[in-house]
């Protein structure tokens, strides 16, 4: 007769398995200075051969492999294994996974951790960058007596940018003609790689009083994380008009505007009954000028010194009796000084007429004009080429 026996059960111990990885599964906005991963397991790991691997989920390419055992993994005999990698991530918006080799992890029975071979089970996405945005632009927009001599262009951005195969197009406001369109990533655009681009134009912008506004193409510049700044695709976003006098810098300064109000002297040029009489003693020539065929030149600066030194004088002008002086001798005055007796309406709007022909489009020499005229004759000009 045979009596059963019952054997004690052999207890095996189960395969480790993970309780939270970190970054967390389906994580978003992960710092892009993360340089370290992390897993804990259910149980107490050893480390025993495999290797653990970080790849793009865009294309599932490799940006790091690490072997185990390995100085980058600690951890080994307890819960939780850490992985150091290499460098940070550095990618932003970049979609990532993680796999592990099964083997890799086992616990003390010899049982191991099954691992992750698909793109699934462990992976997060790292921090967005925003697109860039322009933070300054020379010339700025709107500006006014732009160099005729000017032949670049300067943009500023918020963050670090490259250059694309998109152009910067600038053309003529008048007719929306190019002037010139040049590839961000060519050789007249310097600066990529910082926050600074400038643009070298292969000629100067050399028409007066000229209007321009600049395109960017959307796919002209981008950041580190390959988004592209929108781009400029309207007229004003980005506008500007060249001088229309001469300047000694090319830079519109005002310095050497001389030859610009000669133009007022066709202005000046009719007879004393119909511009009054008006006398202009010099210090230089000690003697008297009539008749005001060579006055608003004879008047002009050499520099911004002497204007500031004259219009000086002029404001103390406005404060004096202006009676005739008719035997006032041309006795070494500051300044070049002037009696007038009348000045006649017809002279007023020829004079005012050619003022807002010239200068109407610039406030600076349109108040230096207009201060002369109000010190010298009383009366000054509006836009519209009317004596106010």
């Amino acid at each position: 007769m045979c009596i059963a026996t019952a054997l004690p059960a052999v207890a095996f111990a189960a395969a480790p398995t993970v309780s939270s990885f970190t970054p967390t599964d389906n994580a978003t906005d992960v710092p892009v200075s993360t340089s370290t991963l992390s897993i804990t397991f259910n149980q107490v790991v050893q480390g025993s051969g495999g290797t653990i691997s970080l790849k793009r989920s865009s294309d599932n390419s490799l940006i790091e492999a690490i072997a185990v055992p390995d100085a980058q993994v600690t951890g080994s005999g307890t819960d939780t294994i850490s992985i150091a990698l290499t460098a940070p991530i550095n990618e932003y918006n970049a979609g990532l996974y993680v796999q592990i080799d099964s083997g890799t992890f086992r616990n003390g029975a010899g049982e191991a951790y099954v691992g992750i071979a698909d793109t699934t089970t462990w992976n997060f996405t790292t921090e967005s960058l925003a697109a860039p945005a322009v933070a300054e632009l020379t010339p700025a927009d709107n500006s006014a007596a732009v160099s005729v001599n000017a032949q670049s262009l300067t943009i500023v951005f918020d963050k670090v940018v490259r250059g694309g195969p998109g152009n910067i197009t600038v053309k003529k406001a008048g007719d929306d003609s190019v002037f010139e369109a040049i590839a961000a990533n060519s050789g007249q655009v310097s600066g990529s790689g910082s926050t600074t681009v400038t643009v070298s134009l292969s000629a100067s912008l050399s028409e007066r009083a000229k209007s321009f506004y600049v395109h960017i193409a959307s796919n002209a510049f981008h950041n580190i994380a390959g988004v592209f700044y929108t781009g400029i695709a309207d007229t004003t976003t980005w506008n500007f008009t060249t001088e229309d006098f001469d300047s000694p810098t090319g830079g519109g300064s005002g310095k050497n505007y001389r030859r610009k109000l000669q133009a007022l002297r066709a202005a000046t040029s009719g007879s004393s009954g119909d511009l009054g009489i008006v006398e202009l003693y010099s210090t230089a020539e000690k003697d008297t000028l009539s008749d005001s065929g060579e006055l608003l030149e004879s008047q002009v600066p050499d520099d911004e010194d002497d204007l500031e030194e004259l219009s000086e004088d002029e404001t103390e002008d406005e404060t004096e009796d202006k009676t005739v002086e008719e035997d006032r001798s041309p006795t070494e005055p500051d300044q070049p000084s002037i009696s007038v007796y009348k000045v006649e309406y017809k002279f007023k709007r020829r004079v005012c007429k050619r003022v807002a022909s010239n200068f109407r489009l610039d406030e600076v020499m349109m108040e230096r004009v207009n201060k002369r005229l109000h010190a010298r004759f009383r009366f000054t000009c509006s836009n519209q080429g009317l004596p106010l």
